[in-house]
């Protein structure tokens, strides 16, 4: 309000004029909040970090030797095509 004080300029009381701060302020939350909701339901978000994840993995499992890669790329596939089966059921 202080910082503001120099735009009231006497066409309506104070009262008005503070009343009218605190419903630009409850506006201002209200979009705050409703812009923090929006980037946590934002499917952006996951799908930068499962592609993050995906992509540490890939270059852990490029460093493996040939015979430990062969195998973590064997139990991969078995589990990947879990959910596969699962569905036939």
């Amino acid at each position: 309000m202080y910082r503001g004080i120099q735009g009231f300029h006497g066409q309506s009381s104070i009262g008005t004029w503070l009343c009218r701060i605190l419903i630009n302020t409850a506006y201002d939350v209200a979009r705050k909040r409703q812009r923090e909701r929006a980037q946590l339901d934002s499917p952006a978000e996951p799908a930068a970090a499962k592609n993050h994840l995906a992509l540490k993995v890939a270059l852990e499992v490029a460093l493996l030797p040939d015979l430990e890669r062969e195998d973590f790329k064997a139990v991969y596939d078995f589990f990947a095509h879990i959910p596969d089966k699962i569905a036939v059921l």
